[in-house]
């Protein structure tokens, strides 16, 4: 029986291309060697996609293998998905002319050239070598020659990105598919994700029109009319993202109610436009009436707790929709509240329709359903809302689940509380000295020095951290079947490293906590009672939450804590609150820890959280003493945005596609934030030092900083009457001109900056934060009591008399059968298949590595699946393999006493466990 991918719930991966390379491809001839480097998940669109007969294949045997043409079985062994239908490409490098290019070619030869006499000058045969090496570059440059000779023309053009992008959005082009066919590809769609780095998806055109109909729910929004292209664009991608599963949600079963909104005045930070000698800037100025509007229910919904296995939530897609809903018990809060009317009862919705009490299950506000921006394309809200009704019904009332909150991964203390760890804006944003810091750190400091010098603790930080993908799991198996692995250079050299870079994690600010990050929802009960009316936000007597008040099961009732949410920018992002048990929430609501309702009721919450909303938004909670105590004493305002902004509108066509979505990929935040951490940097070690002026200074840059990372997001949806770019140099320029500097004049940066990539740049220790971390976590010899007590320490070194090779633990002879192990009896052709398979992953898992240190956000998530299909693929191919325990001796023979394997040790030695665990440690003695 022929394959279906419609029931597949894998995704597909497709050829992201830079942009530059297939203008070039196609104008001057240049190669193109597809790289199924991109990835499109499993989602409602790929559903659909399915349905319409995209062309998947698979590799199989070397040859590209169509999906249809597979029977079931064979199916079910295929690892990875691949379709030349859509091409993901990428905005990142301009089109040079040719004079540009050799010159280019020219400086990157001459540095290769240098690095390799540097690496090989020494050696007998680097002449050889060198001719060689010149021979390839002949080669190349003869090669660009006759494109540039074919292609004259082409090769005189330059185009910048935003050139190219017109280019490639106005006119689409062309490609080779797999089975050599010429694709016209055109312009498609972007997600969320790849926007924010400027790719864009471009299909293939003879499905370009249904699908794109699809997406948009059949509605015609390109007639001329102005619209928020950015919004549409980012609305119509919401069936893009990909899901863990789906549910079935009739709509005759949702109520929508109105948004509600808290507007209050309070004392806060506003960030406004000011004009100095004609240039404009950013200023920080105290308003102490400042209007600050809160939407209590933004991005959230109330799902009937039928529709959950034990969540406390899931984030729901559909066209145009966007919920994060909580499992509620609706339908009893409904019976309670209507009495013996529920089944005959109905209430109006907010455009007016009567919905039956007893069909209500979900209750949502138009802040999830994105859709009445548009109405004016079908008619009046109603139109629109029984439009998009009867979409989803086309569509079998299918919801898209994307996800549900999840518990700590990092342990538990000992009294059964989670550990989360912080990150470096958490903890720089702390107005700590460095006792505050040893005390903020001493739970990592003990565990650091406990696991390098006492060996059952580190067996048992590697069966924590075990993952698939690394050998920790094989290797503390080994120790607690024979703790004398500890003493081999092998176990001891994999401790060190193993712990060196657990203590660079530290150095990034990991730093475990009590605590755990839940999702956001605001004022539940309040949500309830809007459903039926019985709720005013202006009469007290109808609200149930107060305050600076949450609730979270996590924490004991009246406990204080404190909340983070990314991106955190400094303290005035510290939200201190008192966890409130709530008997309502407990009656009506199904939480679990990883959920927490605040109050967004006159208290500035979403402000103080970086202008969080509740679809899906999560924060860090603890209850951690030394940070609860800084945050009680914090006075630092909320900030708020007081830029004026209008929104972007624009005639829906190719060409002002290409203008938003290069808006929306300006690349800003990382910078906002780099700008943001330096600042803050200075601005506590001025503090520290009294100069005051520079504190306040700085303290009014960190205060920008905090807006100008909202103001960067939301570039693309509204126009702001300021140059964001601009001002961020200016905020640069300022902040690096108040660094301390050497002897010769050059700035020098806060050691926790230091990544070990900027060779140029020069670092010293600031009174801040982070770089008291650095230097508690910093591995040198410690001679005072409190520095032994509060600083990690060396590690005891093994005597060189002790260290024992690890052939010395191996069994001469099978423990069970009695049969002497040799050599001559394994199965060699099984052994050298293992090892040259061990080699190939290992080299595959170095480029994974490599290649995620320069990755976006987007590219991260496509190696972090390669990585682990990667690890199925070989440990599926090991578990296939019936390893006999003299072949087992043999690699260990081979590895440890012949030394005739040198490369991957450990790796070969997991391979074979996660094959044969029971027989792998047969071959050790045991202890």
């Amino acid at each position: 029986m022929k394959a279906n991918l419609n029931k597949s719930t894998e995704g597909t991966f497709i050829q992201s291309v830079e942009a530059s390379i297939i203008w070039e491809h196609m104008n001057r001839g240049a190669s193109l060697t597809p790289k199924y480097d991109g990835f499109i998940p499993y989602s409602l669109e790929l559903i659909k996609l399915r349905e319409l007969g995209i062309n998947e294949f698979a590799d199989r045997k070397d040859d590209k293998v169509d999906i249809q043409e597979l029977d079931r079985r064979t199916m079910k062994t295929i690892r990875k998905f691949h379709t030349d239908d859509i091409i993901n490409v990428k905005f990142k490098s301009k089109v040079s002319n040719a004079k540009t290019v050799l010159k280019k070619v020219e400086d990157s030869q001459a540095r290769t050239l240098e690095s390799f006499a540097n690496e090989h000058g020494e050696k007998t045969d680097f002449e050889e070598r060198l001719a060689v090496l010149n021979e390839k570059f002949d080669t190349r440059n003869e090669e660009i020659s006759q494109l540039i000779e074919a292609n004259k023309d082409a090769w005189e053009t330059t185009l910048s990105l935003q050139e190219l992008r017109n280019e490639l959005y106005v006119n689409g082009f062309t490609l080779t598919n797999y089975k050599g066919e010429e694709v016209k590809y055109v312009v498609y769609k972007r997600s969320s994700a790849k926007s924010r780095v400027g790719s864009c998806l471009f299909i293939r055109e003879d499905i370009a029109k249904e699908i794109t109909k699809w997406s948009r729910m059949g509605i015609n929004f390109e007639n001329g009319e102005e619209i928020d292209i950015a919004s549409l664009s980012a609305y119509e991608s919401l069936v893009t993202s990909s899901l863990k599963s789906t549910i079935k949600i009739n709509p005759k079963h949702i109520l929508l109610i109105d948004d509600v909104d808290s507007v209050f005045n309070m004392s806060a930070i506003e960030i406004v436009k000011d004009t100095v000698d004609g240039r404009v800037k950013l200023k920080s100025q105290v308003n102490e009436n400042a209007t600050i509007s809160n939407s209590l229910f933004d991005g959230s919904g109330l799902l009937d707790s039928q529709y959950f296995d034990g969540q406390g939530m899931m984030l729901l897609r559909q066209h145009f929709f966007k919920s994060c809903v909580f499992n509620t018990n609706v339908v009893n809060f409904m019976r309670d509240q209507f009495g013996s009317e529920y089944e005959t009862a109905t209430i109006k919705d907010m455009l007016g329709n009567k919905v039956k009490v007893k069909d209500i299950h979900m209750i949502i506000t138009p802040s999830s359903l994105k859709v009445f921006k548009f109405s004016k394309f079908v008619g009046t809200d109603k139109d629109m809302y029984n439009h998009w009704k009867k979409t989803i019904k086309a569509e079998k009332n299918t919801f898209g689940v994307c996800k549900s909150e999840s518990s700590t991964k990092l342990g538990y203390d000992e009294k059964g509380m989670p550990l989360q760890q912080m990150s470096y804006q958490m903890v720089n944003s702390l107005d700590l000295d460095i006792n505050g810091i040893q005390d903020l750190s001493k739970f990592e400091v003990d565990y650091i020095n406990t696991i390098k010098n006492n060996d059952e603790a580190f067996a048992q930080h590697l069966l924590d951290t075990a993952t698939m993908t690394n050998s920790n799991e094989m290797l503390a198996s080994l120790f607690y079947h024979n703790n004398d692995i500890a003493k081999t250079e092998l176990f001891n050299t994999f401790k060190r490293k193993t712990i060196n870079k657990y203590v660079a994690h530290m150095k990034q600010g990991k730093i475990r906590i009590t605590g755990d990050y839940a999702v956001l929802i605001g004022n539940p009960i309040e949500f309830l009672f809007s459903a039926i009316g019985k709720f005013d936000v202006n009469d007290k007597a109808t609200h149930h939450m107060k305050g600076n008040q949450i609730y979270n099961k996590n924490f004991k009732n009246g406990e204080e804590v404190v909340c983070f949410r990314n991106p955190h920018t400094s303290a005035n992002n510290l939200l201190y609150a008192i966890n409130t048990k709530n008997t309502l929430i407990d009656k009506y609501f199904n939480f679990t820890n990883n959920i927490v309702a605040v109050n967004a009721i006159e208290f500035p919450v979403q402000d103080i959280l970086s202008g969080c909303d509740y679809d899906s938004d999560t924060m860090l909670i603890t209850n951690n003493k030394t940070i609860v105590e800084v945050a009680r004493n914090n006075d630092a305002k909320v900030c708020l945005n007081g830029v004026s902004a209008t929104s972007n509108r624009y005639v829906l066509d190719s060409l002002n596609r290409a203008k938003v979505d290069k808006t929306i990929a300006s690349g800003l935040i990382g910078m906002i934030v780099n700008v943001g951490q330096a600042a803050q940097s200075v601005m506590y070690d001025a503090k520290f030092n009294g100069y005051t002026a520079l504190y306040n200074e700085m303290k009014e840059v960190v205060e920008i900083i905090s807006v100008l990372s909202t103001i960067a997001i939301d570039g693309a949806k509204k126009a702001y009457d300021i140059d964001t770019e601009k001002e961020l140099v200016r905020l640069s320029l300022l902040v690096k001109s108040r660094m301390k500097q050497d002897a010769g004049g050059k700035n020098l940066f806060p050691n926790f900056m230091n990544n070990g990539k900027n060779h140029k740049r020069k670092y010293t220790s600031y009174k801040t934060s982070m770089d008291y971390v650095v230097d508690i976590f910093d591995v040198r010899n410690r001679e005072t009591a409190e520095e032994l007590a509060t600083k990690i320490k060396r590690a005891k070194e093994l005597k060189s008399s002790d260290v024992i090779n690890v052939f010395e633990l191996i069994m001469p002879f099978d423990i069970e059968t009695g049969e002497i192990f040799h050599v001559r009896n394994a199965n060699n052709r099984q052994e050298n298949e293992i090892i040259s398979m061990v080699d190939t992953y290992t080299d595959k898992m170095k480029h994974y590595k490599t290649s995620l240190l320069k990755a976006n956000s987007e590219e991260k998530e496509i190696i972090a699946k390669k990585i682990v299909l990667s690890g199925n693929i070989i440990k599926s191919s090991m578990k296939k393999r019936a390893i006999k325990t003299t072949t087992i001796f043999s690699i260990m023979y081979h590895l440890f006493e012949s030394n005739t394997v040198e490369d991957n040790q450990i790796q070969i030695m997991n391979a074979v466990y996660q094959s044969e665990p029971k027989r792998f440690l047969s071959v050790f003695e045991q202890k």
